[in-house]
């Protein structure tokens, strides 16, 4: 009777070897998976976060060369009658332009990756708006001559406030952005935090049967090579 029991043993035992062995192979294969999963979400979410924060930036970045502009103006208006000043700050009124222009080109490109987030609309609408502002700034200092200081006097009663809205609207747009952007980071973050709890979850439960089982077939060993003996 003891040959057959010791052969029990060693097919338990060999059983045992080789199921642990698969358990392994699949905890790996899992791991190695469940890695590359999150790694391929994390580039995709963190794709979108990056693109976000450029469109983010580009719209505080037009902002701030939109209030630059609206200084040179004010510039040309208090400084104008004197030649050289009407030259230096009517070139920065033109350069801001083309940086807001610019800054806004770039933003409306970065938006249209992220058309599901954001309405791109709203900022082809400021681009056309800040154009017209800046037409109707230059038309009127077409009729100005900067050696008459009553002339610029005049020319601020006309065109007093005209830029307010769209300061607005800069603002809100350039906050929204901001707000959208942190809200998309925070949601990132939450779902690669939830991916991982759920991969440690699965792994520790996983563990908790492996270490069952082993238990469970050294108990089973055990006892037949116990009961060999007798």
């Amino acid at each position: 009777m003891t040959v057959p029991k010791n052969q029990t043993a060693k097919k338990a035992i060999t059983s045992f070897a080789l199921t642990w062995i698969f358990l392994l192979i699949f905890i790996e294969i899992f791991s190695l998976f469940s890695l590359w999963s999150v790694n391929k979400i994390v580039t995709i979410e963190n794709k979108k976060t990056q693109q976000l924060s450029f469109l983010s930036e580009s719209i505080w970045n037009a902002n701030a060369s939109f209030m630059s502009q609206i200084q040179s103006w004010k510039n040309i208006l208090l400084r104008g009658s004197n030649k050289d000043d009407f030259k230096k700050y009517n070139l920065d009124f033109k350069k801001n332009y083309n940086n807001v222009q610019t800054l806004l080109q770039t933003a409306i490109s970065n938006c249209n990756n992220e058309k599901d987030l954001f309405d791109c609309s709203t900022l082809v609408g400021i681009k056309n708006e800040h154009l017209e502002l800046n037409d109707n700034y230059l038309n009127a200092l077409t009729a100005v001559k900067y050696n008459k200081i009553n002339e610029f006097i005049q020319l601020d009663k006309k065109v007093r406030g005209i830029d307010r809205e769209l300061q607005k609207r800069f603002l809100n747009k350039a906050i929204e952005l901001r707000t959208i952007f942190e809200s998309q980071q925070k949601d990132f973050n939450l779902l690669v935090s939830e991916r991982y709890s759920n991969i440690k979850f699965f792994l520790l439960t996983l563990l908790l049967i492996a270490l069952s089982y082993i238990f469970i077939s050294l108990y089973k060993i055990l006892k037949i090579d116990f009961n060999s003996h007798k």
